[in-house]
């Protein structure tokens, strides 16, 4: 059987926290408030962790072996690592940028959705329009009770899965369009890339929504102009650093063989070919158990977010596609370069 590349485990672990989204939106939606608040909590810390690699350390490898001192501890040296960079096209963008933007976006769409989930708790905790209240207070309540909260709240299901499906779209844009085009790590990639959806936002998409250029009519001061920014850099930071994380991998030397990259190829590959059917599968089969269980339910609630866990289940048996024993055999560098 082949290796599996320990990034892998990384984006099944991102995948549990997509998961926890939809658990965090269905106690919100049942007005379980504190449920939601913690299980969004324990994905944003997750999602911090994952993101930045803080629980990783940077392998480095001296230039060369030295003998250690009499008074020093022999220990065996670490293995040398090389990256391994996917080619590019004559347009500048990644071999398999498709299927890549598409994951990476599915994911950067929960970390942000579990942003937008804290940052809705918070606001609810700290507004206050009672007498006395000051004017932060006043504007926090009116993020929270507002033209967008209540299109949001009475199409629930809708903004849920329009929100997901905005999220890949803006990825695929990413990857084939602006990645190749600007500099920088994919962290700080992406970050610039998060001001375009961003301003989009507040000067097209929130007058649609009669909340008028830059949330004027929102009654909310500047919070939700830069409540939004925020949002848009912590989703463009997660998609940079989560599609340079497929792009690029530091591999020991002693595994750099044309069968084991021939895994991660196919590893790739697969996670987004199960994107769809997981997404499916996860909605029929949400629908068939709420019409079967129960009928308090909303059909259309429990159809999406099966969907999103659905689609999270199969992202993540696609990342095992690579594990047949006799895949690579055959294969060659799969497009990739030292």
């Amino acid at each position: 059987m082949q290796r599996i590349h320990p990034r892998f485990w990384d984006i099944a672990y991102a995948l549990i926290l997509v998961v926890a989204i939809p658990v965090a939106i269905f106690h919100a939606y049942q007005d379980r408030w504190a449920q939601a608040i913690l299980v969004t909590l324990a994905a944003g810390v997750g999602a911090f962790i994952l993101v930045t690699g803080w629980n990783r350390t940077d392998e480095t490898v001296p230039a060369a072996p030295t003998r250690p001192s009499p008074d020093q501890d022999a220990s065996p040296p670490q293995p040398t690592r090389v990256e391994l960079e996917r080619h590019r096209d004559t347009n500048g963008r990644y071999l398999g940028w498709l299927p890549m933007g598409a994951v990476s976006g599915f994911v950067a769409t929960g970390i942000m959705t579990a942003a937008v989930l804290l940052a809705y708790g918070l606001a609810a905790l700290l507004g206050s329009t009672a007498s006395g209240a000051n004017q932060l207070q006043v504007w926090f309540a009116s993020l929270v009770d507002n033209t967008v909260t209540e299109i949001a709240t009475v199409n629930l299901a809708v903004a849920i899965a329009v929100h997901l499906i905005a999220g890949v779209l803006w990825a695929i844009v990413y990857a084939g369009f602006v990645e190749p085009r600007v500099s920088g790590t994919g962290f700080q990639r992406g970050v610039k890339f998060g001001l375009v959806p961003w301003t989009l936002s507040i000067i097209v998409f929130f007058p649609l929504i009669g909340a008028g250029f830059f949330a004027a009519d929102v009654g909310a001061g500047p919070l939700p102009v830069l409540g939004n920014l925020i949002l848009h850099l912590i989703y463009g930071a997660a998609l940079g650093k989560v599609y340079a994380s497929h792009a690029i991998w530091k591999e020991p030397v002693s595994e750099v063989s044309p069968a084991n990259v021939e895994v991660l190829e196919l590893a790739q590959r697969g996670m987004a070919i199960g994107l769809i059917p997981g997404a499916i599968l996860g909605l029929i089969t949400s629908v068939v158990f709420t019409s079967a269980f129960t009928t308090e339910t909303d059909l259309l609630m429990a159809g999406v977010l099966g969907a999103v866990v659905g689609s999270a289940v199969g992202v993540w048996i696609g990342s095992l596609a690579g594990l047949s024993p006799g895949i690579g055999k055959d294969g060659e560098n799969a497009g990739v370069k030292p």
